[in-house]
């Protein structure tokens, strides 16, 4: 976690080279000790919608969390990218994890039919179809390439959360990483936008590295 980067570019480069350096063990021992704090927290426990991405690469894996989310009763939903070019997705409804197919940059999504359910929206998406209780009580659970110790996230460069989340303001959220995508200090005033919005909460495999 040496402070070594100064461009958005190159925080990228490096945290997804060391997240990538991690082995299958490393990767599924990590994942289950942060998949337990997550389970341990009163926003994951109250949540009744979750709202998660579905995992690829050497992120932190989130079938775990997904089954066990189905398994305890509660509405699980998966982003599904509407519009490349305004930064829109909505989250779906799925019921296991074989409604996941292959999708926007390769990553596993959703698809939507007139049936599907989706997390309420506040923007006029392209997607048409009905729409969870809004008063139910969720969580988003994000992904991220980086974070730094004031919560700054440093995402894809896609900006999908950030739209998401400035249109349903007020929903929980909790972000996954490992140790290793965690920058040392912070993030130069430079590469933090406006727009970037952070999450309430950043759980990694050290009991150090829980943030409020």
């Amino acid at each position: 976690m040496t402070r070594i980067c100064y461009d958005k570019k190159s925080i990228r480069k490096k945290m997804i080279k060391d997240r990538d350096g991690l082995s299958t063990q490393e990767l599924s021992e990590k994942t289950n000790l942060i998949q337990e704090r997550l389970f341990s927290s009163d926003e994951y426990k109250k949540a009744l919608n979750i709202l998660i991405y579905a995992s690829m690469g050497s992120e932190v894996i989130t079938d775990g969390i997904i089954k066990n989310a189905l398994e305890s009763g509660k509405n699980v939903f998966c982003p599904k990218v509407t519009d490349r070019a305004k930064r829109e997705m909505v989250f779906v409804k799925i019921t296991g994890l074989s409604d996941l197919k292959s999708g926007y940059m390769g990553i596993r999504e959703p698809e939507i039919s007139k049936a599907s359910i989706l997390f309420p929206m506040d923007n006029k998406s392209s997607a048409s179809a009905p729409v969870a209780d809004e008063f139910t009580p969720g969580l988003v659970i994000m992904p991220g390439v980086s974070f730094d110790r004031d919560r700054n996230r440093l995402g894809y460069g896609g900006g999908f959360y950030d739209t998401f989340l400035s249109q349903n303001a007020g929903i929980s959220t909790i972000a996954l990483a490992f140790d290793c995508q965690i920058y040392d200090g912070s993030f130069p005033d430079e590469i933090i936008d406006e727009h970037d919005i952070k999450p309430d909460k950043i759980i990694t495999e050290s009991q150090k590295l829980y943030f409020f």
